[in-house]
């Protein structure tokens, strides 16, 4: 298969491709072959330029307002989370407002308590928490259960 490569990791492994129909780029993920990730390469880096305003976005809000937010299906436990659409973990959901929880509280989540975690607690000891579980955070994930999907160290570098 003709392609160019996209990105490696110094090994010849290749990360990403891009077919030579140029239209439908590729990336290894993990374990898994191919995934479909974007439509062009225009696609691909508007993609990404997206997600990262999301994450900007975020940690701007936490910041000015101190607390991430969360849903709970108890007063203190049972975190809202729901299964990966990229790898095979799962996704807790952290929210920058309390608005965006509770736009979340549907189908199954109808009763979730809306949860404040000073962001310092979050930092120190849910983010690495998350880590260690090879847990991914969703940020401000839509009413629809849609939304970016990152690791926590990521986040960490955002915040701190």
């Amino acid at each position: 298969m003709d392609c160019v490569t996209l990105s490696t990791n110094e090994t010849g492994d290749e990360f990403g491709f891009l077919k030579d129909d140029r239209e439908t780029i590729y990336v290894w993920w993990h374990e898994m072959n191919e995934l479909e990730v974007a439509a062009s390469f225009e696609a691909f880096v508007e993609v990404k330029q997206m997600e990262g305003d999301v994450i900007e976005a975020f940690c701007e809000r936490v910041e000015a307002n101190g607390l991430v937010f969360g849903l709970s299906a108890k007063q203190d436990e049972g975190w809202a989370y729901a299964p990966s659409h990229v790898e095979a973990t799962d996704v807790l959901l952290f929210f920058s407002s309390r608005k965006f929880a509770l736009a979340c509280r549907t189908e199954e989540w109808t009763d979730y308590h809306v949860i404040e975690l000073p962001v310092e607690l979050f930092l120190k000891r849910w983010l690495p928490n998350v880590s260690e579980d090879e847990l991914l955070c969703g940020l401000d994930w839509s009413s629809g259960l849609v939304g970016l999907e990152d690791d926590s160290e990521t986040m960490l570098e955002f915040l701190e």
